[in-house]
């Protein structure tokens, strides 16, 4: 995706599938059907994407943005080819300067650390101040729903991020963080999710995160992610986004979309896929 002189580049670390109903209550798999074609053929399960995006274009920075589920995901996730990923694109993970965390749940920590050391050795890391206290707690417990998805000793954020602790940069709700790239306050899904804006030449993209999961959840409004941890702030968001991007037609993407691919509003409740470019 460009956005003016920016060049943004989805970077697949792995996927997941899932029964509907795990996400949505009182939903199904054909339902969620009705809003992409990218079903697992052997159960029938929507396929959700894991992974990062490479933001090039902005001056001395050479940004990722989340970090992939890791390099021994726990079934049902399948991956760990961020580091393929980025290769076939020219990129080693020395040449990351900055990484950004839309927030700091298990599948978009993965590669922040690697063997108890970072792994983008050069990088500062960042996300929002809220998220990196609530997670980062002593007393903090990865909840029921993220236990049986992942390797706690491993993957949880404790001894994901405890390695690249020392070259963290914190921001708080609505920030500039470069000329051209945005921090807002997306909170609700996680105490300190953020949404990306990016700006270049008068054009403007959105990075979503996990503000939804899906394009079901901004076209209907009774597609309720039963995983955020404080559900009534998080829908409140989805409102705000769901009538931004119906308004302003802005291009936008979210973690989880099946390839990463980005959309827009075409009219007021049709959302159609963008062409790579």
């Amino acid at each position: 995706m460009r956005i003016g002189s920016l060049n943004i580049t989805s970077v697949v670390d792995g996927e997941v599938a899932i029964p509907t109903e795990t996400y949505y209550a009182g939903h199904t798999n054909d339902q969620w059907r009705e809003f992409t074609a990218s079903m697992c053929h052997s159960t029938g399960n929507p396929v959700q994407t894991v992974g990062s995006f490479l933001i090039e274009g902005l001056p001395d920075r050479l940004i990722l943005v989340d970090t992939g589920v890791g390099n021994n995901p726990t079934f049902p996730f399948a991956g760990g080819a961020l580091r393929s990923g980025l290769a076939a694109l020219g990129v080693h993970p020395d040449d990351i300067t900055d990484v950004l965390f839309t927030h700091l749940h298990f599948d978009h920590i993965g590669w922040a650390s690697l063997y108890g050391k970072p792994f983008f050795t050069n990088a500062t890391y960042r996300c929002d101040q809220r998220d990196w206290e609530h997670f980062m707690a002593t007393d903090y417990e990865i909840p029921a729903w993220e236990h049986v998805l992942a390797k706690p000793e491993f993957d949880a954020p404790q001894p994901r991020l405890g390695p690249i602790a020392d070259r963290i940069e914190c921001w708080t709700g609505d920030s500039q963080l470069f000329p051209g790239l945005e921090t807002l306050d997306a909170a609700g899904h996680t105490p300190g999710t953020t949404v990306l804006r990016l700006t270049n030449s008068g054009e403007e993209g959105l990075i979503l995160g996990d503000v939804v999961h899906g394009y079901m959840e901004l076209v209907a409004d009774d597609w309720h992610l039963d995983a955020h941890e404080n559900g009534e702030q998080a829908l409140a968001v989805v409102d705000h986004y769901r009538k931004l991007l119906s308004d302003t037609q802005v291009p936008f993407v979210g973690s989880h979309f099946p390839g990463m691919r980005w959309g827009r509003f075409d009219g007021i409740d049709t959302i159609v896929d963008l062409p790579i470019r």
